[in-house]
């Protein structure tokens, strides 16, 4: 945060002072969003000219699964336009999508042949900085595991310290992960924990967890009937239900 006054001359009364302007700058944060594929997991639906991520599977909304990645973001400080990573067969799909929803990507990144996340991550990362822009905060979320990863580039690793990078994203990111799938709220507290420490506060620290009270019940879990033999019984019941009364009529009709 910097303070910009300027002081009056010797003709210019206190109340012509021109006022102190405050801004607050917030360090750039470029999404990097992979969205190629190979259409196997959700086949027939998804095939390899159109995989799983351009469909709207999601939710009540028409928006496919790769724009409502890129709206989870909206909001946050210092957001710039994505970079998108896919392979050369759907360079024209992710682009009108992007469209439709009114965001103008940074560049679209054609890879000729899939080399899974790193290397895509690699390639992105040299792309925001090729003109030499400012350090690069890179953060990752896992979907399937609930799981968050902070990266920071070397400028950076001399003002955010491995110990602080690994407790956003095990602590503050994880949270709101595994309550409810709140993607852009983890973005949003691991983004301002990590600008109030570059801006020189003092670490605002890990959220606080409340303990959950555990409820006595006499009621089976899911684990414990199966390890029993209620089926069994079930069967048996159902069995001897219809075999007695046909048995007692076939005595008494003879």
């Amino acid at each position: 945060m910097a303070l910009d006054s300027t002081a009056p001359d010797s003709t210019t009364t206190a109340a012509q002072a021109p006022a102190a302007q405050t801004t607050t700058s917030h360090p750039t944060l470029v999404p990097v969003i992979l969205c190629g594929g190979t259409g196997t997991r959700l086949w027939p639906l998804s095939r390899a000219t159109y995989p799983k991520q351009y469909w709207a599977l999601a939710g009540d909304s028409d928006d496919t699964l790769l724009q409502q990645t890129q709206q989870r973001l909206a909001g946050l400080p210092g957001l710039a336009p994505p970079l998108l990573i896919c392979n050369e067969d759907h360079r024209f799909i992710v682009a009108e999508q992007m469209r439709q929803i009114g965001v103008d990507p940074a560049a679209i990144l054609l890879e000729p042949i899939g080399r899974n996340t790193a290397p895509a991550v690699a390639v992105a990362a040299l792309k925001a900085t090729a003109q030499g822009e400012d350090p690069l905060l890179l953060v990752l979320v896992d979907a399937q595991t609930k799981a968050a990863a902070v990266v920071a580039s070397e400028p950076l690793e001399r003002q955010l310290p491995p110990e602080l990078l690994r407790s956003t994203a095990r602590t503050t990111m994880a949270l709101p992960l595994r309550e409810g799938n709140r993607y852009r709220q983890a973005g949003i507290d691991g983004l301002t924990r990590l600008a109030t420490v570059l801006r020189g506060g003092e670490d605002p620290g890990e959220p606080e967890v409340a303990s959950e009270a555990v409820i006595t019940t006499n009621i089976p879990s899911h684990e414990e009937t199966e390890r029993s033999n209620g089926f069994t019984w079930i069967v048996v019941l159902l069995v001897l239900g219809s075999v007695v009364p046909m048995l007692t009529w076939w005595v008494f009709s003879r």
